[in-house]
């Protein structure tokens, strides 16, 4: 008989609204781009990152991933109203409508989350009202999970956007530190390596000696 407040919390909220819908996102644009056989194979949504497992049989290139990204960016840039609706299991199937294999549905209702033009999936998580909300979208890694399955890690809104700020504050401060400009410095910064290997080698000489 005791009342009860329940409260959300609206940052942790939005951010995994903007993790999940560009999940969504990103499985459509891998589709597009590596082919209709990649399948899902585990995922990860929270406020802080998106996690996507995918079967794939080999790595993807830096090419791939920046076609991935500029894709799933395009969309986000689009700001596409997403519609959601409820419908029966065999229509949702009929319809093409993307369902996952091992998961349990109930035939008679199932929820649709549709990015109109792109994406049409079965889910039950919260998701952005437009594509706009996810504000921007990048890959932090890409590696094998095991054999045929590969996992993409991202993040999204603010978190891209500190991820941008501190990657462009780094490479600010070793342009200036080597006095090149921003195009230059992973030339530089390879050449002063090869150097220092060359270096610690002579050292190892002159202890021998």
């Amino acid at each position: 008989g005791q009342d009860a407040l329940c409260t959300v919390d609206t940052k942790t909220r939005m951010g995994t609204v903007r993790n999940h819908t560009a999940t969504h996102l990103l499985q459509a644009a891998l589709t597009h781009i590596l082919g209709k056989g990649i399948k899902q194979a585990g995922s990860l949504v929270n406020d802080e990152y998106l996690r996507f497992d995918f079967t794939y049989p080999e790595s993807l290139s830096s090419e791939q991933l920046e076609q991935i990204e500029e894709l799933v960016n395009l969309k986000i840039q689009e700001n596409i109203t997403t519609n959601i609706w409820n419908t029966t299991l065999k229509k949702a199937q009929e319809a093409g409508i993307i369902s996952f294999f091992g998961e349990k549905y109930n035939p008679e209702n199932v929820r649709v989350i549709e990015i109109p033009g792109f994406s049409s999936e079965l889910c039950g998580g919260s998701h952005a009202k437009a594509t706009g909300i996810i504000g921007c979208f990048k890959i932090t890694s890409e590696a094998a999970l095991s054999s045929g399955v590969r996992r993409i890690v991202a993040v999204t809104g603010s978190k891209a956007l500190k991820l941008f700020s501190q990657s462009f504050a780094t490479i600010k401060s070793l342009c200036e530190e080597f006095k090149v400009q921003p195009h230059e410095i992973l030339d530089v910064i390879r050449k002063h390596n090869k150097k220092y290997q060359e270096a610690l080698k002579e050292i190892k000489r002159f202890k021998k000696q």
